[in-house]
């Protein structure tokens, strides 16, 4: 993997990031190689029930880490709860997070306006947070 990651990092036109998709907990020498790695790939259901700390070093790679959860059919408030948890400075700050209520992904899903918003919601949050951490 090291020596594909190198290759594309040197060969790509447009940017150099390279994520590995594994949607499973990772041998810790793949985090020197990706720039972010795919933790979870999976239903609302699996993500309920998944030990988050085993699948991201136990917090230590929460920055290279992402999550993709799909048949995600809680409603605003849960989606406010989850991404608030995933993304917040606060709590895992995981580098990303796609939600989507479908099982496919050739469509947006039917709550992108409110995932889309909950993101811009704890970006903010986290950037409030940056600004008074740099302030002290």
């Amino acid at each position: 993997m090291s020596d594909a990651t190198s290759f594309a990092k040197t060969t790509l036109t447009r940017g150099s990031t390279v994520l590995f998709n594994a949607g499973q907990a990772v041998d810790a020498t793949f985090w020197g190689i990706a720039d972010y790695i795919n933790v979870l790939e999976d239903t609302e259901a699996a993500y309920d029930s998944a030990d988050i700390g085993a699948l991201d070093g136990e917090g230590e790679y929460h920055a290279q880490s992402t999550m993709i959860l799909y048949d995600y059919t809680d409603g605003p408030a849960v989606l406010e709860r989850d991404v608030g948890t995933i993304l917040g400075v606060q709590r895992d700050a995981m580098a990303g997070l796609y939600v989507t209520d479908l099982g496919v992904f050739d469509r947006f899903p039917t709550n992108f306006t409110g995932f889309v918003g909950e993101v811009a919601r704890v970006v903010e949050a986290n950037m409030a947070a940056a600004s008074a951490a740099a302030a002290k």
